[in-house]
């Protein structure tokens, strides 16, 4: 299980520093600034998005405990149904657009 959690983390810090590579780029203000956090739950383990300023949280993707697969959100609780990448291929840096999960073609 620590091998998967290593991926996590390291799936995390690659969403973080491509959004703040986003922010930097697009001279955003540090009102739109957030930071990432990870849970884990019975099945996946949930990316949440946490705004630095007030309050308010968003779950970014979620990624499957057994094999890894990586998926949008559906909602603050439920993954879509289809996956986007693998944290084991390429970190998952395939799941990603600019720092948000792609949509399916």
């Amino acid at each position: 299980m620590n091998q998967i959690n290593n991926k996590v983390i390291e799936f995390k810090n690659l969403i973080t520093s491509k959004h703040n590579d986003y922010m930097k780029r697009n001279n955003f203000s540090e009102i739109c600034a957030c930071d990432f956090e990870w849970s884990e739950g019975k099945k996946y383990f949930k990316i949440i998005q946490a705004s630095r300023i007030g309050s308010s949280k968003s779950v970014h993707s979620f990624i499957n405990k057994e094999n890894g697969n990586i998926f949008k959100a559906a909602s603050y609780k439920s993954p879509a149904k289809h996956s986007r990448g693998n944290i084991f291929n390429n970190s998952g840096a395939d799941a990603l657009s600019c720092y948000q999960i792609k949509y399916l073609k």
